[in-house]
């Protein structure tokens, strides 16, 4: 889906930053499309000792900054989405205080509910919770995917001229099966196994 970023050509560039990967990379997924990942040690990726990783993830966030100062003003960058309330939409802020380039926010999923699904209270102050209430009504566009999620960003401080619908959508012809297929030797399902198909 990063490939879809570039919303269907209307951008000419898109570079999407991963400010917590597993290692520290670059790669090209195609001329348009370049990823960033920051591993947990950058930009220290030499130094093991588990305090001094506990250290550097403190400190993580200024490098990470200065990284995407660079980028921005570097390849001219026009825009900034953040694809999480959290800590992509605190780094997209930042970001976007230090070039003067507007940022937006684009909402997945019901977060409050994922918390509360996980067991966790969704009304429990954490670090989370701070963020998203400090970088929602900072946006310039909050961009939920599901238009009952409005409701929930209106409580969260998003006025409603800053909130765009943008529903998700999935082209079934590329799962599409034909009948005349055998299911059970296309999956390498054994025969007489039970199959629990869901769509969610």
């Amino acid at each position: 889906m990063i490939l879809e970023r570039d919303e269907r050509g209307f951008f000419r560039k898109v570079f999407t930053v991963h400010p917590y990967a597993l290692k520290t990379q670059i790669l090209e997924l195609n001329d348009t499309h370049q990823l960033i990942e920051f591993g947990p040690n950058y930009p220290f990726s030499f130094l093991n000792f588990e305090f001094v990783k506990f250290i550097n993830y403190l400190l993580k966030p200024i490098p990470v900054v200065k990284a995407l100062i660079h980028l921005i003003k570097r390849e001219h960058i026009g825009l900034i989405r953040a694809t999480d309330p959290f800590w992509c939409g605190f780094y997209a802020w930042v970001a976007s205080k230090l070039t003067g380039i507007p940022f937006c926010i684009s909402i997945h999923a019901d977060y409050d509910k994922c918390y509360q699904l996980a067991g966790k209270k969704s009304g429990t102050p954490s670090l989370f919770k701070i963020l998203e209430k400090f970088v929602l009504p900072r946006a310039k566009l909050v961009m939920p995917i599901r238009d009952y999620l409005v409701s929930t960003l209106l409580r969260k401080g998003v006025v409603p001229d800053r909130i765009r619908v943008i529903p998700h959508g999935v082209g079934i012809q590329d799962f599409l099966i034909p009948e005349t297929e055998d299911i059970y030797k296309i999956f390498g399902i054994p025969v007489g196994k039970k199959i629990l198909s869901f769509v969610g």
